[in-house]
């Protein structure tokens, strides 16, 4: 298994994404998402086939102490249980060192029990009594 980051080079494995999750996805989107450098995507190939992926975003705060976001996480069903998403959580947090920035977050529903048990696994600190609000 190999983690890689979504850019110029290996855009060509975004035809396997929908294989993973609904995306309707084009060469136009994504050329716009690989150009803003503050989406991340990371994904997992193994034998050529993309078993996991995962997309989040660099949100720049007014006092220059930069936080990365988790916004997706998904592996194949076959594919579970076996290290994916803990190579693509370990990506995110090797890039928020190697890019200095204040922390590493993300949300997640109280009774999706497999993706709570991924996301505490490295030393993490979970936020309670706090209220999320969602704007449509």
């Amino acid at each position: 298994m190999e983690v890689k980051f979504l850019d110029e080079c290996n855009k060509h494995y975004v035809k396997q994404f929908p294989n993973l999750r609904e995306l309707s996805l084009d060469d136009k989107k994504v050329d716009k998402f690989i150009s803003n450098k503050s989406n991340i995507c990371f994904f997992v190939v193994e034998e050529s086939k993309v078993i996991g992926l995962s997309w989040g975003y660099v949100l720049e705060r007014m006092d220059n102490e930069s936080m990365l976001y988790i916004h997706s996480v998904d592996v194949l069903l076959t594919h579970r249980n076996k290290g994916v998403g803990q190579l693509m959580i370990n990506a995110y947090l090797n890039y928020q060192k190697e890019n200095h920035l204040r922390n590493t977050f993300l949300i997640t529903d109280e009774d999706n029990i497999p993706a709570n048990k991924l996301y505490q696994k490295p030393e993490h600190f979970l936020e309670t009594k706090k209220n999320l609000y969602f704007y449509k």
